[in-house]
């Protein structure tokens, strides 16, 4: 009886301590390096549950055992914690570096790139085509509220939230910039501001001149005289979105719209782009010259002038090269 007795708690002990080594074998695989050998991203879904997400680990050969994973998630109170999205995986991380990027949220960032100047119905079309987002976009933003820039993104991220984050951007730079101007009383306030840095945005992509694209603008306000800016015609005729495909028109520059600039006074009604930073701040801060006209020298840039004379032989000289 006694020895019965004996044998049985032996093999108890036993028993205990090979599950003990068997535990403690396991728990080792959690901090082990695992099984990938290069770069692997793994999208973890909107309510996805633990040991589903722990099977496909294991089917990726990701990590090496989806049991020891969830048990150590759930040892450790992170279970629950775990956040959806997108993740980059490094060579050879551990059970243990996997579940701590998952449970901190460290998603993989994509880059979405706005180029200033595009109309906001250009730019719904532009992210309508970026795959890395999701929604869809019922209305197009107020013309100039989108601030141009190239912004990180999560996988799956609402456009519309993007939309909201672009036009909290272009609202915040606008606060910052607008005390700090030196423009005169023709620009009166930031949404005027943001008129006629749109026209700059698409009057010019060299940075070096939209100072003076500014000031000719502003000259012209001055003096008040119309801006007769080409691009402000196609806004109009393209119904806010962008491009026409052809030249204009000798009858379009004749054609009363609100937003040609050879018929009207003043700054048209509306922003014609999403202008960026540079063009704001010369639309804020234009240069100080004399000069009222330009026309395009033919290698990109334009040429300037303060008079008519000069200027229309300035045009003869464009159009002969041409």
């Amino acid at each position: 009886m006694i020895a019965n007795r004996i044998r049985a708690v032996f093999i108890l002990a036993i028993t205990g301590a090979l599950v003990f080594a068997a535990s403690a074998g396991l728990m080792m695989v959690y901090f082990l390096p695992g099984p990938i050998l290069e770069e692997r991203n793994f999208t973890i879904a909107r309510g996805e549950a633990l040991p589903q997400i722990a099977e496909r680990l294991a089917e990726e050969r990701i990590i090496f055992s989806p049991v020891v994973f969830r048990w150590m998630l759930r040892l450790n109170g992170m279970s629950r914690n775990v956040m959806a999205g997108e993740y980059q995986l490094d060579p050879q991380m551990s059970m243990q570096d996997i579940a701590d990027r998952f449970v901190e949220g460290d998603v993989l960032q994509h880059l979405v790139m706005v180029p200033e100047g595009l109309t906001s119905y250009q730019i719904v079309e532009l992210l309508n085509k970026t795959s890395v987002l999701s929604g869809q976009v019922l209305t197009i933003p107020p013309e100039g509220s989108l601030m141009p820039e190239t912004y990180s993104v999560p996988r799956g991220l609402s456009r519309d939230v993007l939309l909201e984050q672009m036009s909290a951007a272009m609202k915040v730079f606008m606060e910052e910039q607008w005390p700090l101007r030196s423009v005169g009383p023709v620009i009166s306030n930031p949404r005027e501001a943001l008129i006629l840095a749109s026209i700059i945005e698409r009057e010019t992509g060299v940075g070096e001149e939209r100072g003076i694209v500014s000031s000719v603008f502003v000259n012209r306000l001055e003096r008040g005289m119309r801006l007769q800016s080409d691009p402000t015609i196609i806004y109009g005729l393209s119904n806010g979105e962008g491009f026409i495909g052809r030249p204009i028109r000798r009858s379009e520059i004749r054609k009363d719209m609100p937003h040609n600039t050879y018929v009207i006074r003043g700054l048209p009604p509306t922003p014609i782009a999403n202008p960026g930073k540079a063009s704001i701040v010369a639309a804020l801060n234009p240069d100080a010259s004399p000069y009222l006209y330009f026309v395009a020298s033919g290698d990109g840039g334009h040429v300037f002038s303060d008079n008519l004379e000069d200027h229309n032989r300035n045009v003869r000289i464009w159009r002969s090269n041409r």
